[in-house]
């Protein structure tokens, strides 16, 4: 097959400089502020009496993302794979590629420090825009087949399965949003993009095996590098176009752009198309690209500077100014002293003025409650976060309520579970790609399963769905018991019973199953009288072997 031509280096570059400033230049600026208030790190002016500037750190906004992210993101996703077939084998082969599926999703989340698809959710909620990188087939861990060559090939291939059984061969990167570079006119499955990293020369030139001489530098200099992926190509350089080093230029061996992306914005009620790819400035995406808390700003200052005068007020009344005619020194002595004795001698209390503290009035207070209501009415309420309202005293009415209030982020979970199911494509295609069989494991409920995948299992059909839902206990036990309450009222089947129940609490939909099969073959069983007669005749024997046993330890 001829060599696909490769976009020239120079064309890369000028193409990444118009994506830095003219297409993306707006939404990073917007993103560094969001950032700003989501951290707490930008600074309120006070009246100059009290201070100059004080920073304050309000927890509402990060408590906001973060809890929302933990409500609706669990760490135990589920992967389906659909049935291509309508013959038993196809759907048990359905089955063992679903929960190969299952154990790549969790085993990323196990692995990393913070699971990449909470990562991914608190960019979306944050910046309303969320980028990954992944999954990349990780060479340095995954061995080269022997050459045939060899004497030992037989043992050497072997080996190498054997080795490769212990290992997890896939790399997901969930990176700052500002780090990849999209194209902009492809929101669900971009054809190109850009990574953008800084990593030590050292790193470089052992992933690359690039000699000392062709990249100069002390090995734990930083340098700045840039990755592009197309369908065909991928390209690796590092530095300036001054100072420019190529690393790697190959032909893109994986077919897809290891990059995806998922657009939120609260803006998203402005079509794509009426903003334009190529609208004026940087307008388009800064407006599509909005995080939750963008039209919260001005609460959540107005929040901020609302606790600083509270504190202040605080601060007046447990350190109130002392007014004194009296020698300083000699008074700080003796009020030390009558601290201690129980109060100021006679004397010294007739000289001494206490400072006025203001009273605060009522309505203080209840501006900021209206400002707590407005950043919750904005983003989600007490009910979200574990909190039972008022005359809510039965779980299906909580159940119910927060499965309202949830409806808010229907459209980030759609976009999550969209992207993670593009991960999993990815994978299965990778196997292909390599040729190489590949063992997963992991517990599903409480049973431990290994499973082995190769190319042939997959069919060249690489779709699956997954469903990532919320992880919440209070959640979980409250549709739990309104799934009881109406399958005991008869307005659901036992096998609607199953299919409802959260992955999280289910042991298997098979088992259980089998499960309730058992138990209303069993309940009918035991309504037969002839049946009653036998277990009474069981128990009655049972009873005096019982008897008879503890009799003949007595005699003993």
């Amino acid at each position: 097959m001829p060599r696909k031509t490769h976009r020239p280096i120079d064309e890369l570059e000028s193409e990444l400089k118009s994506l830095v400033e003219d297409v993306w230049a707006g939404p990073h600026a917007e993103w560094e502020t969001d950032a700003l208030y989501y951290d707490g790190e930008y600074t309120v002016e006070l009246p100059e009496w009290i201070t100059k500037s004080r920073k304050v750190t309000p927890t509402d906004p990060r408590q906001t993302i973060d809890h929302a992210v933990d409500q609706i993101i669990t760490a135990e996703p589920v992967a389906r794979r659909p049935q291509v077939g309508e013959k038993k084998k196809a759907r048990e082969l359905a089955s063992t590629l679903g929960t190969w599926a299952t154990h790549f999703l969790r085993t990323l989340n196990r692995d990393a420090m913070v699971p990449p698809f909470k990562t991914f959710g608190k960019h979306l909620f944050l910046y309303g825009y969320a980028a990954l990188y992944g999954p990349i087939w990780d060479d340095a861990i995954w061995p080269l087949r022997p050459n045939r060559q060899r004497k030992d090939f037989d043992e050497a291939l072997t080996r190498r399965g054997e080795h490769i059984k212990r290992l997890f061969p896939f790399r997901l990167e969930m990176p700052h949003p500002s780090k990849i570079l999209l194209d902009p006119s492809e929101l669900k499955q971009p054809t190109f993009g850009y990574l953008r990293t800084h990593r030590y020369l050292r790193s470089l030139r052992e992933e690359f095996d690039k000699p000392r001489e062709q990249m100069l530098g002390k090995d734990w200099a930083e340098v700045e590098v840039y990755t592009y992926w197309d369908a065909n190509q991928h390209t690796v350089w590092a530095g300036s176009a001054d100072d420019r080093v190529l690393i790697d230029e190959k032909e893109n061996p994986y077919g897809f752009v290891p990059f995806r992306q998922a657009f939120l914005g609260l803006g998203r009620d402005v079509g794509f198309n009426e903003i334009g790819a190529q609208s004026s400035g940087t307008g388009g995406l800064t407006k599509m690209a909005v995080g939750f808390l963008r039209f919260l700003r001005s609460q959540i200052r107005s929040k901020a500077l609302q606790a600083t005068a509270l504190d202040h007020m605080l601060y007046r009344w447990a350190f109130q100014h002392i007014l004194t005619t009296e020698d300083g020194e000699q008074f700080t002595d003796e009020y030390g002293q009558g601290m201690v004795m129980g109060g100021l001698p006679s004397p010294l209390r007739d000289n001494v003025i206490w400072e006025d503290v203001p009273n605060v009035p009522g309505w203080v207070f209840q501006v900021a409650s209206d400002r707590r209501a407005d950043i919750e009415a904005g983003t989600f309420g007490d009910i979200l976060r574990g909190g039972r309202p008022t005359g809510v005293d039965t779980a299906s009415q909580h159940f119910q309520i927060t499965a309202k209030a949830k409806q808010v982020f229907n459209n980030p979970i759609q976009q999550i579970n969209h992207v993670a199911s593009l991960v999993t494509g990815d994978a299965a295609r990778l196997v292909t790609v390599f040729k190489d069989p590949v063992t997963l494991r992991g517990m599903i409920g409480k049973d431990r399963a290994e499973v082995t995948i190769d190319a042939d299992d997959l069919q060249d059909n690489f779709i699956f769905d997954v469903d990532i839902e919320a992880s919440d206990p209070i959640e979980q036990s409250d549709r739990l018991s309104a799934l009881f309450a109406l399958k005991q009222a008869g307005q659901i089947d036992s096998e609607t019973f199953v299919e409802e129940m959260p992955p999280i609490l289910k042991i298997t939909q098979k088992e259980l199953k089998d499960r309730l099969l058992k138990q209303g073959a069993i309940e009918i069983a035991l309504q037969d009288p002839e049946i009653q007669a036998l277990i009474k005749a069981e128990v009655q024997r049972r009873f005096m072997d019982k008897v008879a046993g503890n009799g003949a330890q007595a005699l003993g």
